[in-house]
């Protein structure tokens, strides 16, 4: 009886830590799309990784900064191209269904990384960024 309870026990460890893991995963990856997609200033991509209100939102702030000077729009294009970023902390434990990460930008221009955070809301079993 105790082998069979600590089998039991052993495999629900497993798959509550396993369940951790693959959430860890998802959320990166929707990370990962998301800030690719952005610096890339492909923003339909962009907008197909962000919660329905925060794609709204991007999609107006993105409008009213429209740039009619070329040159000046393939400076910002090409620098943003060249900004990358990397994951530094993901917190999917404070709270059900939602993630806060942090994480830092290298841009070519900045002398030093730039932390920021997202939110991500779990809408309908997809984490999805709700808040920049």
């Amino acid at each position: 009886m105790r082998k069979v309870l600590f089998i039991l026990t052993i495999a629900a460890l497993s798959l509550g830590l396993s369940s951790c893991d693959n959430s860890r995963t998802k959320i990166e990856e929707a990370v990962n799309g998301f800030l690719t997609s952005y610096f890339q200033m492909d923003y339909p991509t962009t907008y197909t990784f962000c919660t329905k209100e925060l794609s709204e939102i991007l999609e107006m702030t993105i409008a009213d900064r429209e740039i009619t000077d070329e040159q000046l729009m393939n400076k910002i294009t090409e620098a943003s191209k060249q900004t990358t970023f990397k994951i530094t902390k993901i917190d999917n434990e404070s709270l059900p269904d939602e993630a806060y990460v942090e994480y830092e930008i290298y841009s070519p221009s900045a002398q030093r990384p730039i932390t920021k955070k997202l939110t991500l809301s779990k809408v309908e079993k997809q984490w999805l960024i709700s808040g920049m």
